[in-house]
């Protein structure tokens, strides 16, 4: 229960931070965005809470009473603060917008709920918590050994300052913050393998609803950026491509690729062509890596629409300036053959 209330109120903290700057942004994209900076604001707030607090007994959980009811009095205010503002007459208006969301951000939603099936299934899939034991596939174990190992020592520990579980005594060396995220909610209440399947989901998720935002921002078609987001699913390169002309294209193959559990070597000689690295084995390996491509797409689209914005307004002063030259054009020629009528007019008598 308390995982899930800072999963939520890490929502809350992000849409508060980012909304200023996504007021016209889709709906979508908002909340990923959301999700993306309330996880930042919410992991090193609690982290740095709770190195302060590195003396006491339970330095963490010191450390989530302080952070959580932050921002729970943060979304409170803000609920209240809207509720003042907007009244009865904004709740209406709210309830007007979920009646007539359009047909393309609802296709978005359907599509993004099929990413997060997906999603879903490649990380429970790979790590999984079964009957007090962890469970992890041979495609993963290289990697979750050490990165398991540190989040249980916030789970189950008080690693502060942090050292490397394997190698202890030294300041660590490793990227842990994401692992101190799952170790954190862990304490709070998830078990070790859904509270990195719901982060790593969340986060995968959260970046290919960024890149249908930046494929319809770039090519104005939300089309792009669907099929862009959905060709994350896909092979990386043309390394499988070997393979297929090797076991041929009979009846067999797709059998073949069910029953497939190791890499698709292509025979090239780069070290990468062998542990798939343009598979989505590097993102389940590398949990935080899409989480941290996304922070990324949060900078890039915004820039992608500044630059947007700025083009089309250039674009319409240049017509508007097109426009009143035109029209001063036409004036100075009206007035040009008034001037000649003007005299070729008959004196006076």
């Amino acid at each position: 229960m308390m995982a899930a209330l800072w999963l939520v109120l890490a929502i809350v903290v992000g849409d508060t931070v980012a909304r200023p700057l996504l007021a016209a942004a889709p709906r979508p994209r908002r909340l990923a965005t959301a999700f993306l900076a309330g996880f930042l604001v919410m992991t090193w707030a609690t982290y740095v809470v709770a190195y302060l607090f590195r003396d006491r007994p339970s330095p963490l959980d010191d450390a989530d009473v302080a952070v959580m009811g932050t921002a729970g009095a943060i979304a409170v205010l803000r609920g209240l603060w809207t509720l003042v503002r907007r009244g009865w007459e904004g709740r209406a208006a709210a309830a007007h917008l979920l009646a007539n969301i359009s047909r393309s951000e609802a296709l978005d939603w359907l599509v993004l709920a099929a990413f997060a099936v997906l999603a879903g299934l490649l990380m429970g899939q790979t790590y999984w918590y079964r009957d007090g034991e962890l469970h992890i596939a041979g495609l993963v174990w290289s990697d979750f050994g050490p990165t398991t190992a540190i989040a249980q020592s916030f789970a189950l520990g008080s690693n502060f300052p942090t050292e490397y579980p394997h190698f202890p005594g030294l300041p660590i060396l490793y990227h842990f913050l994401s692992s101190f995220s799952v170790g954190n909610l862990t304490r709070l209440g998830f078990d070790p393998a859904f509270a990195n399947n719901v982060l790593s989901t969340a986060s995968l998720v959260a970046l290919l609803a960024l890149v249908m935002s930046l494929g319809r921002s770039v090519f104005r078609s939300p089309a792009v950026g669907r099929i862009g987001a959905a060709l994350f699913f896909v092979h990386g390169s043309l390394a499988w491509w070997p393979w297929v002309l090797r076991v041929g294209m009979g009846g067999q193959l797709p059998s073949l690729i069910w029953t497939k559990t190791d890499f698709l070597a292509s025979g090239f000689p780069w070290r990468g062509e062998e542990w798939g690295i343009w598979t989505q084995a590097t993102f389940l390996n590398q949990r935080h890596l899409a989480g941290a491509i996304a922070v990324l797409l949060v900078g890039v689209a915004f820039v992608v629409e500044r630059y947007r914005d700025w083009h089309d307004q250039r674009a319409a002063l240049r017509a508007l300036q097109r426009e009143g030259r035109l029209l001063a054009e036409e004036l100075a020629g009206q007035r040009a053959i008034e001037r000649i009528r003007g005299d070729r007019r008959p004196a006076a008598l």
